[in-house]
């Protein structure tokens, strides 16, 4: 079942139902478009009392079941090829209620140009697509090319490109046997006298700068604090 510039719609609370067994279903190349507007249909009876049959404007090809008036119900749609394929083309299919669909071994075409409004049961997944980085990827590419045009233009006009110095200075590689917070700071000169009463080596672990001040038998005495 080709449609092709055609179109297979249920305008007024519908539902489609297409079956082929050994084909394909497209829903064409139409035009998404075209418009079609008919006129109001009176129609009056013997004693002049009148209703008209207002029919919405609807717009597009392919196959679509729609509400073309406020109070329509919804329309399902049922596309099966269980031999085929099932392709929406290039003027998609519109669903206002819930759309299954059956081909052999999930072969669906053009999956994004299908819309459903409620429920859809077949359809495989589309992969989204990040517009974030996109973006960001853009704002990059703009202010690299940007940059690149300022220093060619400042060459051009002869204005002196800014230069860039990074100075780095290094203080230390700190002591292993000390803890971090003693590796950023310098040590202290100390002042130990083996004669005064109490004297003060350093904060935290005693390292090998403060051990050499004390004699054998002092450092032997200190592991057993």
């Amino acid at each position: 079942m080709l449609v092709a510039q055609s179109r297979i719609m249920a305008e007024q609370g519908g539902d489609i139902l297409l079956w082929s067994s050994n084909g394909n279903l497209d829903a064409g190349k139409g035009a998404k478009t075209s418009v079609s507007a008919p006129p109001p249909l009176y129609a009056c009876d013997i004693d002049f009392i009148c209703s008209v049959d207002i029919k919405g404007k609807v717009s597009g090809a392919g196959i679509a079941t729609l509400q073309s008036l406020p109070d329509v119900p919804v329309g399902d749609a049922n596309l099966i090829a269980p031999r085929g394929t099932v392709n929406a083309g290039a003027a998609g299919s519109r669903v206002s209620g819930n759309l299954n669909v059956a081909a052999l071994a999930l072969a669906i075409a053009n999956v994004a140009n299908i819309q459903v409004q409620g429920k859809s049961t077949g359809l495989p997944v589309v992969a989204a697509v990040d517009t974030g980085a996109l973006t960001a990827a853009g704002a990059a590419t703009s202010a690299v090319t940007q940059m690149a045009q300022n220093l060619v233009r400042n060459n051009a006009s002869g204005v002196p490109q800014r230069h860039w110095i990074i100075t780095v200075q290094v203080e230390g590689f700190g002591d292993s046997d000390d803890d971090d917070a003693r590796k950023k700071r310098r040590p202290l000169p100390l002042s130990y006298h083996e004669s005064s009463p109490v004297a003060v080596l350093g904060f935290g672990g005693v390292g090998l700068n403060q051990r050499a001040y004390l004699t054998k038998e002092e450092q032997s005495e200190l592991g057993k604090i």
